[in-house]
């Protein structure tokens, strides 16, 4: 009798602890990378830029069930290099190399979600950032699946936009997108809550913008535009571009959409009908322009754009303070000085502790919202250092993307 009662208890303790161990591996089910898995991993990460001094901790091999592939992540958080989080990928078997799918820090966001999906598989997303992965972004996908199309609106420098609305009438959609454009006295910025704005006439809703378009939004209700440069160029921006035409090159300045009269998303051929003196120098990635008494200022017009990309001042010119920053803001200033010319349409972007940087943008406004002017701050001198003039996106630090590269 006494040896069948520790039977029965001895079983029930062993069926118990099996429980445990498979909810915990049901929990997290990625496993510890060996040593020559995650030394592979770090041997491809750090011939990233700024990364050869990173401590290197010991990364996670993905469990999930990709039977051609192998995914693992390593993540970096020092203070040489910074925090962050690399996933990589290798073919199963053989000696193939590990290569890097995506890195970052803002793992989740929807803001990156639909590229985070096409390259790598949701389960393995899920196993090293948990159950729910994205769900917010694939919320919003439903919904604009579902959304309906509300014509167009049009706007300053030849701007439109595709108009849509979900869950709410199209009349009702156009009427909220042009109060919070108008940009009046009842349109609230609150740039700690990861830049939104709130409209004083509809109470409820939030507004906010990113590359190329945004929306105004309440519980499940969306009103959404998609930014659209027409090739024909409204007749306001020709006249406003012609009024500058015998304007002295060297009093032009930077701005959100680009520098005097030459704007982002301009032809060389469109600029040339205000700008008759602009020369253009062909190169493999990007063509450069250039205006006589324009000094201290590069051009840069991708070819995949096949317009005006790039408007840029730098310390490296002869003459750093060359009379062109944006709102009279030389290079060389200091940020207090920034901040006090532009107050709170300067919004912060990020800090690189590595390279003692930190970036700060001043956007176009409602109706252009898909360029600005990013300033590069020495965070050992708090002086600027560079201004740049080009479309979300396409900035180099703070987007990761060398458009002429």
């Amino acid at each position: 009798m006494i040896y069948v009662r520790c039977f029965v208890w001895l079983f029930g303790c062993a069926l118990v602890l099996a429980l445990v161990v498979s909810t915990a591996d049901s929990a997290e089910a990625h496993r510890q990378a060996t040593a020559a898995e995650s030394n592979g991993m770090w041997r491809v990460v750090e011939k990233e830029p700024y990364l050869e001094d990173c401590v290197q901790r010991r990364g996670l091999i993905s469990t999930a069930n990709t039977p051609r592939h192998k995914y693992g992540t390593v993540v970096i958080a020092d203070r040489n290099c910074g925090n962050g989080q690399y996933i990589l990928v290798k073919r199963r078997g053989g000696t193939h190399p590990w290569r890097i799918l995506g890195a970052g820090s803002d793992w989740g966001y929807p803001g990156r979600c639909a590229s985070d999906l096409r390259k790598i598989p949701r389960r393995v997303l899920e196993d090293f950032f948990g159950d729910g992965f994205c769900s917010d972004y694939s919320a919003r996908l439903a919904q604009k699946n579902s959304s309906r199309k509300c014509g167009w609106m049009h706007g300053e420098d030849n701007w439109k936009a595709k108009i849509s609305a979900t869950q709410m009438r199209c009349r009702k959609a156009r009427h909220i997108l042009r109060y919070w454009f108008q940009d009046g006295p009842g349109v609230h910025y609150h740039p700690q809550d990861s830049e939104w704005w709130t409209l004083d006439r509809y109470p409820g809703w939030r507004c906010g913008f990113g590359a190329g378009g945004g929306a105004c939004s309440s519980g499940d209700r969306i009103a959404g535009y998609q930014s659209i440069f027409n090739n024909r160029p409204a007749g306001r921006l020709l006249s406003q571009a012609r009024s500058q035409e015998g304007e002295d090159p060297s009093a032009w300045r930077l701005g959100p959409r680009g520098i005097g009269p030459l704007r982002l998303g301009m032809s060389a051929a469109r600029a040339r009908a205000v700008v008759p003196g602009l020369r253009v120098a062909h190169s493999r990635f990007c063509d450069s322009w250039s205006v006589p008494g324009l000094e201290g200022v590069s051009l840069l017009a991708t070819h995949s754009r096949g317009a005006l990309s790039a408007a840029s001042i730098s310390g490296y010119a002869e003459d750093p303070r060359s009379g062109h920053g944006a709102g009279g803001v030389e290079l060389g200033e200091s940020l207090r000085a920034l901040k006090q010319r532009f107050g709170k349409r300067l919004r912060f972007v990020m800090r690189i502790g590595s390279l003692r940087k930190s970036f700060y943008r001043l956007y176009a406004r409602p109706g252009g919202r898909n360029t600005a002017v990013e300033f590069t701050i020495d965070t050992s001198s708090g002086l600027i250092e560079y201004q740049e003039a080009g479309f979300l996106g396409g900035f180099y630090y703070t987007d990761e993307n060398e458009i002429c590269g």
